[in-house]
């Protein structure tokens, strides 16, 4: 591991893995100026919104900070590499670039020339907050499943989920074959809620992301 990465001492040592994985594939020059400038910082809270209150003491003046929620260390290792990616991305773009839609195109550019996506096209829909009502509804659906049943169904999206961004295509089926909206309704039932479910998108993607976080357990509990 390269030992400048240890100098992020505010920063959950369970993404240090994911850090160094970033790094090794970010250019050597840009590599070297980010863990060599002290100005920059990463840090990590389960929710930082929520706290009543965080401090920080650094020895030397931060001039850019990034924050990781730790809650995304349930995803696939895609999703963690491409989130400290992006964050990156956001700030090499801002750093030479104003206004914000220009800022958004150079970030997009940086993560298809790190190959940390295919291509612009290929970038998965918006992953839903992890501890959203539909993540939730999703997960406790999946762990109350036969778990040889649960692979057998959607392991072959699981693969694709956790090492790339899945193509648009590839998504629709898996909303098919998971089919959040009976998940929801099933749920519901079994908890005698009354209220009306809606057809939102946010709400059904966020039961398919529960789901795959619950499979990706399985994998871990296995090896």
């Amino acid at each position: 591991m390269n030992a400048k990465i240890s100098r992020f001492t505010y920063c959950d040592k369970r993404f240090f893995l994911y850090l160094e994985k970033v790094f090794d594939q970010l250019p050597d020059d840009l590599r070297d100026d980010i863990l060599g400038d002290d100005s920059i910082q990463i840090i990590s809270d389960e929710d930082f919104h929520s706290s009543n209150g965080l401090h920080y003491s650094f020895d030397k003046h931060i001039k850019y900070l990034i924050y990781l929620n730790t809650l995304i260390l349930k995803e696939p290792v895609f999703d963690i590499t491409y989130t400290v990616a992006h964050e990156i991305a956001c700030y090499v773009a801002a750093k030479d670039n104003t206004g914000l839609e220009l800022v958004d195109e150079v970030r997009k550019k940086l993560l298809v020339q790190w190959k940390f996506i295919v291509d612009l096209e290929s970038i998965k829909p918006e992953e839903p907050i992890h501890e959203s009502k539909g993540y939730k509804i999703g997960y406790e659906w999946a762990k109350k499943q036969k778990q040889d049943d649960l692979l057998w169904n959607y392991k072959q999206y699981f693969d694709e989920w956790s090492e790339e961004r899945i193509s648009p295509e590839r998504f629709e089926q898996l909303y098919l074959d998971v089919a959040p909206f009976t998940i929801l309704e099933q749920m519901t039932e079994e908890k005698n809620q009354e209220e009306k479910l809606i057809h939102e998108d946010a709400l059904e993607a966020g039961v398919i992301w529960g789901v795959m976080a619950a499979i990706k357990e399985l994998f871990h509990s296995d090896s």
